[in-house]
């Protein structure tokens, strides 16, 4: 556990931002046009907590939300080139 609070430490440093904003940032550009349930699902986390960590995340404008043409209760996540810029500065576990 102490690495791990290590690294969250670093990555607020680093990006003014949690550890686990950092990594729904990093699924998002991982899985590009991810949807709200299914990042949380990769995440492990209630649909209300991932929804937060997207709020905070498109708050500060690194990702973006685009709702499905088909239907528009979905809503597609998509990383901003700040987001892009942000991942590439940011500390790497380990």
């Amino acid at each position: 556990m102490g690495s791990a609070r290590q690294h969250d430490v670093r990555v607020r440093r680093a990006t003014g931002m949690s550890g686990s904003q950092l990594w729904a940032l990093d699924e998002v550009a991982h899985a590009d046009g991810v949807t709200v349930n299914e990042l949380a699902a990769r995440l492990a986390l209630h649909q209300t907590t991932a929804s937060n960590l997207i709020n905070a995340l498109a708050a500060r404008r690194l990702i973006r939300r685009v709702r499905d043409r088909r239907d528009q209760r979905v809503v597609h996540l998509h990383v901003t080139a700040e987001g892009t810029r942000l991942l590439g500065r940011s500390p790497r576990p380990g």
